[in-house]
């Protein structure tokens, strides 16, 4: 069954379409570490998508009214190699037409239940920032 994505939402005045309405305002295959530039002011928005990973793992999270908010990215995962569990982090903050890199911080547990910390350099790379808007 199709939808007819022209169909009222409530008394909103807002149709199916235009709820769903996607703006691309950042996107790199490889992921990128850092201060990020986006294509728009990020205030125009009212939630923000981003996609984002370490190491082959991708995850992504959502955020609404974005604009002067500070989030923490964090990517969590088993290797397979060394049984080793890994934890990055990394804290921005959107501002106008950047997301704003601030720190990074790494930590780890071995397979013997150790942990170890190894160093504050951002590993976590955003490989797309989605924006939706009312």
């Amino acid at each position: 069954m199709k939808i007819n994505e022209n169909l009222q939402v409530g008394e909103t005045g807002k149709t199916i379409k235009s709820l769903f309405k996607q703006y691309i305002l950042f996107e790199n295959s490889n992921g990128q570490t850092g201060d990020i530039n986006l294509s728009d002011n990020i205030a125009n928005y009212d939630i923000v998508e981003i996609v984002y990973g370490c190491d082959g793992y991708y995850y992504s999270v959502k955020i609404e009214e974005p604009q002067d908010k500070k989030i923490g990215l964090m990517t969590h995962y088993v290797s397979e190699n060394n049984n080793a569990l890994y934890l990055y982090t990394t804290s921005y903050k959107f501002s106008n037409n950047q997301l704003k890199y601030l720190i990074g911080g790494n930590f780890g547990i071995d397979n013997q239940s150790q942990p170890f910390n190894f160093g504050f350099y951002s590993y976590v790379r955003v490989y797309k920032i989605i924006a939706y808007k009312s």
